[in-house]
């Protein structure tokens, strides 16, 4: 079913020509069916839009303003089963530059990601000026890295430092996590993501004139 719908991915693993797609895709049963899914690296984070505002769902679906989405992947077919019902108008691309032009052009009042990759995607574009609305509270939002189903050696390798990064105590400063950091700090995932995603944006105006 996903042959052909991404560059070097899902397909691919699938094929057995890479072992792993290194990226956040949403846990789906249908991948589950053809290769494996590690622990979620960012679970319930939800689908946020990413626009001139901070949207809600409520008041984009409301207003019939149209998402960017990408084509060919879960979050596409989530968007329009689910929200394109909503009064969300639907926009397809197939890459970040034409996303951007799409969004800039007006074609697309905003875009649609997961959480995590929003909130970074924004703090790496400020002169952008977008804002990351509030999370859908439903729906795909458990993202990890896919393996192919004969390196499940690989699964247990990254599943066993996942689940360590996830439950270690960044606040203990004897914790093992803090082992070669240089700033001498502990990190798990989350506070690694907050350490990461960078902050450096001005905080946007949004008032009308």
């Amino acid at each position: 079913h996903y042959a052909g719908q991404y560059s070097c991915a899902q397909s691919d693993v699938v094929a057995g020509l890479s072992d792993v797609y290194m990226g956040f895709f949403f846990i789906t049963s249908a991948r589950q069916v053809v290769s494996d899914m590690t622990t979620p690296l960012f679970p319930n984070s939800g689908l946020v839009i990413v626009g001139k505002k901070p949207w809600t769902w409520e008041e984009f679906a409301a207003q019939g303003k149209t998402a960017c989405v990408p084509s060919g992947t879960a979050l596409a077919t989530f968007v329009i089963d689910n929200l394109k019902p909503t009064g969300v108008a639907v926009e397809l691309y197939s890459g970040t530059s034409e996303m951007l032009a799409k969004v800039e052009s007006g074609v697309c009042d905003a875009f649609v990601e997961d959480l995590a990759l929003a909130e970074q995607w924004v703090s790496l574009n400020c002169d952008k000026l977008l804002a990351v609305g509030e999370p859908l509270s439903h729906g795909i939002s458990e993202l990890a890295f896919g393996v192919n189903t004969d390196k499940t050696h690989i699964t247990e390798a990254l599943n066993y430092w996942i689940n360590y990064l996830r439950d270690c105590n960044d606040a203990d400063a004897s914790s093992k996590c803090n082992q070669g950091w240089p700033d001498g700090s502990a990190y798990n995932w989350q506070s690694l993501y907050e350490k990461y995603r960078g902050s450096g944006c001005p905080t946007p105006d949004y008032r009308e004139g």
